[in-house]
């Protein structure tokens, strides 16, 4: 079968999209997606098509579809070349659908074509991940490699085989061991069946005397019940007299309360905050009254300290300017002392200009220094020409020694070219050592091979003659009719068949025996004791009856009356034999039955044994046919053990053909090689004479010392160094002189180019002298220093103008000053006085201490006005308090039922003795109700004043040593009951024998259930191992042969296959073999994790080559198992994965571009076929 098309209609990111795999018979389909692309989504939609959506409601593909929408579908061809269209939606056995979806499809259609194959097989068999590798290389190194299990994992799927069968033991050994064991399942199980059934031996009893301990129990129990009577009846009228007794008191202590509740009955009864109340009410109006007279005092004293302070004073009218000028009297006083340092300053500023014009040879005239101002781009211009002179001449001297040296050294290349010889063509030989070095090591080769066929034949030789059972030659053992390995294999099953057949028949005769052995324990155990009664001893007994009543029938016809009367005797012991043993049965049931039931066991037991021996004698005479059968035909074969030793057993002979075979395929390769050395060595030789043809000269000696290609090559390689270092010096040299070339007319142009330069700065700097009023004869530091001294005058001129303007703006702004101040001076003296003469400084201090005075007085007078308010609104709200306190006064007085205030106290001590007296009635009245037992109160008060309670005491006195009395009765009476109670339990085995009973069947059913358990588990075991051997002995040729080769292609030859070895206990393993040094074996627990994955690989391909040679090809999915590879076995693996596409249809998903970049580079393009989830 192979899938031809894969519709993605609704799925995971996907819509109405379409992977095709039409191309090729089968093909290696690569399908790659980068991340997020559907890599997984694709690969769950073939398994959800093929098989179904699981069940539940949601699916991780649901993201974008409702569940309810899903849908994958696609077209199938079965290896008869019939196709299948169909859709797979959610849902039950309809989720099967035709072609675009329309009306269901019988799920068998689809099965068939999948023949019969199921999700978990093609999940297993037919499909790897990653995840599976890595689990079954760790699988393969936990196992140590065992060969069967290695196998199977691989032709399975199943990586986790130790795990599955560690799992069975680990079962079987919890539910049972044939041991004396007691924790397994079924060992516990009949340990508490043997010891249910030995406690219902035990407690089996006559029924008389349990019927007599019975009838006295009962009487007790009665008596008790009396006494139970009696003493709840003795303890009522003790409670009753004691109730009464303890009410007496409390009733003459009401009686008392009652008359002093009518002499207070007259005052009111207040609030329980009555009291709090007043004494808020009466405080509260106090403090008003206080708080009233405290506020009249305080503005009278006010009032009389803000008359004393008067009205304030002008200044506080104008305190901004006063501050103001406060503030600024600083800068006044710094500004007249800073005034005469600025003149004096200003006057050297001038002083030092008129020296400079001096220095530069003009008039000491201030007014005329700014004409010698230059222009700031004048005066760059000349510093930057000045900087230029040394860079000038400089130039113009490199440039001329450079011009020379080029000059030189192209006369000296040009020299050297003419001394050079004409070199050779070495194309032809370099082509001749090409073809050789494509050879490769070839003498490695030639060496290898030749060590290789020395190798092989002595192994050959070594193995053949380790073969047991054989002296001659290989040829003669090639020839020979060997029997093939299914025919061992079917005789090595039908060996296995038998032994097993005999190992159980055997088993069944020990346990029969042993059951055996147990009835008649049992029956013995039982009939120890007593005699049990059984059916034929009834019916012999009847009978006898029958015969007796026969008799005195015949006798009372004859009418002899002392034969009458001994006849009637003997038929009544007769009678009374029959109801005794029918009682017996009857109550003796479970004992029959026992009995019954081990003379069954026994019966059985023993015509079972006689049937098993009788099956064992014959399984035992088929097992001499099966051993002759196996000597005629290795006899035939010419293949015996010597006489004194025994014919191998098929097992051992499997080993023995895997050797044979082994030897024949070494037989193979051994001419294998032989036929590459010749091609090698003509390779060689070829090459050695196309070298020797194209340079006779320098090859002949080196082929007269040897046949290897290495000295030919080397001599060929350096006469083909020797002329092309001829040519690339020529080339060099050729080179140089064209550089040369270059270089020189690039130095005469630089030459030029430096002596135009320095003429045309020669021109600036004559031109900029006229601006400095000099010539072009000046050097470039005498123009510097004119420059220097001119700056030096514009720096002087600039700041005499700058001290200039600070000394006029000094004094205006002390003018201002003065000028404000005689302002204000005027305003606060009413232009009264002459303010011409005034001292600036004195008049602002002594204005700033006036104002400081003045605010705090004004402070002073805004404080007590606030007091005033606040004391103002005091009085206010005490008078309104007092009017308010006054009036709720008047009210507790009302409430009181009083006219004066004073009167409050006294009436309220009334009111609380009023309350306590009726407090104490009530709790009386509460007391004697709980005294009284649900009693009328009244009621209760009447009966108990009827009491003499002199006569109270005696009275609970003598009913106490009544209920005592009693008492002591009643615990004997319970002491004896108890004693019964347990003399009948000790006596009475009926209700705890059928408990027991009723155990030893549950144990039994447990036994059962876990024996059922054990069976399943152990034949589970049984047949896993079974299907390992013989999966191992029909299969270990063909997949180890064709495994063994991919491991050596996927390891990179770094290990050269796998062989099958021996361990200490005789079981076979899978070795590595080491490179080409077949001696050297590498165990599985001893390889690297990737090893052990590149190993379960191989194992997997070769299996599922093996079981498509005789089964229809189903795709094989792979997904993304290359990640963890290199790029070099991943190459392998992509080759080894094209060569299976040919067998079935390979589809392989991934995300890794490389990946898709190295299976393009190894596989060809009618067998790889790419496909891209981006471009869907």
């Amino acid at each position: 079968m192979r899938i031809r098309q894969l519709d993605l209609i609704r799925i995971g990111p996907f819509n109405n999209q379409t992977l095709s795999f039409e191309q090729g018979d089968f093909g290696l389909h690569l399908v790659y997606g980068p991340n997020e692309a559907g890599k997984s989504s694709t690969l769950r939609a073939l398994t959800h098509w093929l098989f179904g959506f699981p069940g539940e409601t949601k699916s991780r593909d649901h993201f974008q579809h409702a569940y309810k929408n899903l849908r994958v579908g696609g077209t199938i061809e079965d290896h008869d070349g019939e196709t299948l269209t169909c859709v797979r939606r959610h849902g039950g056995q309809k989720s099967l659908r035709g072609e675009n979806d329309k009306g269901a499809l019988d799920p068998a259609v689809l099965s068939a074509f999948l023949c019969g194959l199921t999700q978990q097989q093609f999940q297993t068999q037919f499909g790897i991940d990653s995840k599976q590798l890595v689990e079954g290389g760790k699988t393969i190194a936990k196992g140590g490699g065992e060969l069967g299990e290695s196998l199977f994992a691989a032709g399975s799927g199943s990586a986790n085989m130790p795990g599955l069968r560690s799992s069975l033991d680990s079962q079987c050994d919890h539910l049972f061991k044939p041991s004396t064991a007691t924790k397994p399942q079924v060992n516990a199980a009949i340990s508490a069946f043997n010891a249910a059934r030995k406690e219902v031996r035990e407690l089996s009893v006559k029924s008389n005397d349990w019927k007599r301990q019975a009838e006295e129990l009962e009487e007790l129990r009665a008596e008790k019940v009396e006494l139970d009577k009696a003493q709840i009846k003795c303890r009522g009228r003790r409670d009753r007299s004691d109730r009464i007794l303890k009410a007496l008191p409390l009733i003459g202590t009401l009686k008392d309360k009652e008359r002093e509740l009518e002499e207070v009955g007259h005052v009111a009864r207040l609030s329980d905050d009555f009291v709090t109340r007043r004494v808020t009410v009466t405080e509260g109006l106090a403090n008003a009254k206080t708080s009233h007279k405290t506020t009249s005092d305080e503005l009278e004293s006010l009032n009389a300290k803000l008359e004393k302070l008067g009205q304030p004073p002008m200044i506080l009218e104008h305190a901004s300017e006063v501050e103001s000028l406060f503030e600024d009297l600083s800068l006044y006083r710094q500004a007249l002392r800073v005034l005469p340092d600025q003149r004096a300053e200003f006057q050297q500023c001038e002083s030092r200009a008129i020296s400079l014009l001096k220095t530069l040879g003009k008039e000491p005239d201030l007014h005329n220094a700014d004409g010698l101002r230059i222009k700031p781009a004048t005066r760059a211009k000349i510093r930057d020409l000045a900087d230029q002179r040394s860079e000038r001449l400089t130039t113009v001297e490199k440039t001329k020694r450079d011009l020379d040296k080029k000059n030189r050294d192209l006369d000296a290349v040009l020299e050297s070219i003419a001394q050079l010889d004409e070199p050779d063509d070495p194309k032809r030989l370099k082509r001749a050592v090409a073809d050789a070095q494509n050879l490769g090591d070839i003498d490695s080769r030639i060496d290898q091979l030749a060590k290789s066929l020395t190798t092989q034949q002595s192994e050959m030789e070594a193995e053949l003659n380790r073969l047991p059972m054989w002296s001659g030659g290989i040829e003669e053992l090639r020839q020979r009719s060997v029997p093939t390995t299914e025919m061992v294999d079917s005789l090595a099953d039908q060996f296995a068949s038998n032994a097993r057949s005999i190992e159980k028949l055997e088993g069944n005769i020990r346990d029969l025996k042993d059951e055996l052995a147990r009835a008649n324990e049992d029956l013995h155990a039982l009939t120890l004791n007593q005699d049990v009664p059984s059916e034929e001893q009834l019916e012999n007994a009847r009978n006898l009856r029958d015969r007796a009543l026969e008799t005195t029938e015949q006798i009372a016809r004859t009418g002899v009356p002392d034969r009458l009367l001994h006849a009637i005797e003997d038929l009544r012991s007769r009678l009374e034999t029959c109801d005794e043993i029918a009682d017996r049965l009857r109550r003796e049931a479970n004992l029959v039955r026992d009995k019954a039931r081990f003379i069954a066991t026994i019966k059985r037991c023993e015509t079972r044994i006689t049937d098993r021996a009788d099956e064992l004698r014959r399984c035992e005479a088929d097992r001499q046919k099966l051993s002759s059968r196996w000597l005629d035909i290795w006899q035939a074969a010419g293949i015996l053990p010597d006489s004194s030793a025994s014919m191998p057993t098929p097992t051992e002979m499997k080993n023995w053909l895997v050797r044979y075979e082994k030897l024949v395929a070494n037989t193979n390769e051994l001419e294998r090689t032989k036929a590459e050395l010749r091609a090698e060595q003509q390779k060689r030789q070829q090459a050695i004479d196309s070298m020797v043809a194209i340079d006779p000269s320098s090859n002949r000696e080196c082929c007269k010392e040897s046949e290897r290609i290495s000295p030919i090559l080397d001599a060929c390689r350096d006469r083909i160094e020797q002329v092309d270092t001829v040519i690339a010096k020529a080339k060099q040299l050729e080179n140089r002189r064209q550089d040369l070339l270059n270089e020189r007319d690039s130095a005469e142009s630089l030459y030029e180019e430096a002596k135009a330069e320095k003429d045309i700065w020669q021109t600036e700097w004559g031109n900029a002298m006229l601006a400095i009023e000099g010539d072009g004869s000046l050097s470039a530091n005498e123009a510097r220093a004119v420059l220097e001294t001119i700056d030096k005058l514009t720096s002087e001129l600039k700041n005499a103008a700058k001290l200039r303007d600070d000394v006029q703006n000094r004094t205006a702004e002390i003018q201002s000053y003065e000028a404000s101040v005689r302002e204000l001076y005027k305003k606060l003296n009413d232009n009264k006085e002459d303010v011409s003469e005034i001292n600036v400084e004195a008049i602002v201090s002594q204005w700033h201490d006036q104002l400081k005075r003045t605010r705090n007085i004004q402070t002073t007078r805004d404080e007590w006005l606030l007091q005033h308010r606040h004391f103002e609104k005091q009085q206010r709200e005490a008078a309104a308090k007092m009017e308010t306190l006054t009036a709720s006064l008047k009210q507790l007085c009302s409430e009181a039922g009083c006219d004066h205030p004073d009167q409050l106290p006294e009436i309220e001590r009334m009111s609380l003795c009023r309350q306590t007296i009726e407090q104490s009635v009530s709790e009386i009245k509460s007391e004697l109700r709980g005294l009284a037992h649900g009693v009328e109160l009244e009621t209760f008060v009447a009966e108990a004043m009827k009491e003499d309670a002199d006569q109270l005491a005696p009275q609970i006195q003598q009913l106490d040593e009544e209920h005592t009395k009693i008492e002591a009765r009643r615990q004997e009476l319970w002491k004896t009951i108890l004693g019964k109670e347990n003399d009948l339990d000790r006596i009475d085995g009926n209700d705890r024998a059928a408990a027991a009973n009723e155990r030893a069947e549950e144990a039994l059913a447990r036994a059962r259930t876990h024996a059922e358990d054990y069976i399943r588990a152990k034949l589970g075991s049984i047949l896993l191992r079974t299907a390992v051997t013989r999966y191992r002995q029909r299969n270990q040729g063909p997949i180890l042969s064709r495994a063994s080769e991919l491991f050596s292609r996927f390891t990179l030859g770094s290990f050269s296959g796998l062989e099958a070895d021996s361990t200490d206990q005789e079981d076979n393993v899978l070795v590595g073999v080491r490179g080409d040094d077949a001696t050297k074996l590498v165990h599985v627990d001893e390889m690297s994790e990737g090893t052990c994955d590149q190993l379960f690989l191989a194992l997997r391909l070769a299996s599922l080559e093996v079981y498509l040679q005789s089964n229809p090809p189903f795709p094989f999915i792979v997904d993304d198992i290359l990640s963890n590879f290199d790029d070099a076995r991943a190459a392998a693996t992509f080759a080894a994965l094209a060569e299976l596409s040919t067998k079935t249809q390979v589809i392989l998903l991934t995300h890794h571009q490389h990946l898709v970049d190295i299976a393009k580079g190894q596989v060809s393009d009618n067998v790889l076929f790419v496909h891209s989830l981006n471009r869907l």
